[in-house]
């Protein structure tokens, strides 16, 4: 277990930090995204990897000056590979553990109490294979709240997870999932319905994916 993901109450589902949006280095939609590309890989590579987890309020600043939206519970490892911070969003003790790779070219939204275990790939973007320039195409994915994706499991562009599904260990998640099932294989399909009720009181709590 790593004991630097911090634990969060039921009462930190409001952020009071999302009523103040910080500065943004860049804003959205502007034709200065290259430039922000290059800025956030120098930024990433000397004051995101090699700051340690217990530093993990500063990860969250400097994400938001590049645009993202990290609820203050949210916790991301230091060794997750984010592109284009600016199209993630975090809710309330989201957890995405080591190794982790973010490919926010669209939208990336983790909802409250989600989890994205070591190794897994969220990937948003795709390529227009009917054209034969084959032009790349970004489809946003939405994890809803108390999912788990298990370790090195694969999220491709478009998808929704339904809230409280557990997507198994390097499954492949091509299609909409929805709420409440446990799916595995590749692709990942469900297999059962999941009962258990998320424990509010311990989101955000680093465990073993």
């Amino acid at each position: 277990m790593n004991s630097d993901a911090p634990t969060v109450r039921p009462e930190d589902h409001v952020d009071p930090e999302a009523m103040d949006p910080p500065r943004q280095i860049f804003t959205t939609g502007t034709a200065l995204r290259p430039v922000r590309e290059v800025v956030w890989t120098w930024a990433c590579g000397l004051f995101f990897l090699w700051v340690p987890n217990r530093f993990i309020g500063w990860r969250r600043w400097l994400l938001r000056r590049f645009g993202a939206s990290i609820s203050a519970t949210a916790f991301i490892d230091r060794t997750v590979l984010i592109r284009c911070p600016w199209n993630l969003t975090m809710d309330s003790g989201a957890v995405v553990h080591h190794g982790v790779i973010l490919d926010c070219m669209g939208s990336i939204a983790l909802g409250r109490g989600s989890r994205i275990s070591q190794y897994s790939h969220l990937c948003t973007r795709t390529h227009d294979y009917g054209d034969q320039a084959m032009r790349v195409l970004s489809k946003p994915i939405v994890v809803n709240e108390f999912v788990w994706v298990a370790a090195d499991a694969y999220v491709g562009p478009g998808v929704t997870i339904g809230e409280r599904t557990i997507v198994g260990a390097r499954s492949s998640v091509l299609r909409d999932l929805p709420p409440g099932v446990t799916a595995v294989g590749e692709p990942a399909r469900p297999i059962g319905s999941q009962k258990i009720v998320a424990d509010e009181a311990k989101v955000g709590r680093n465990e073993p994916g």
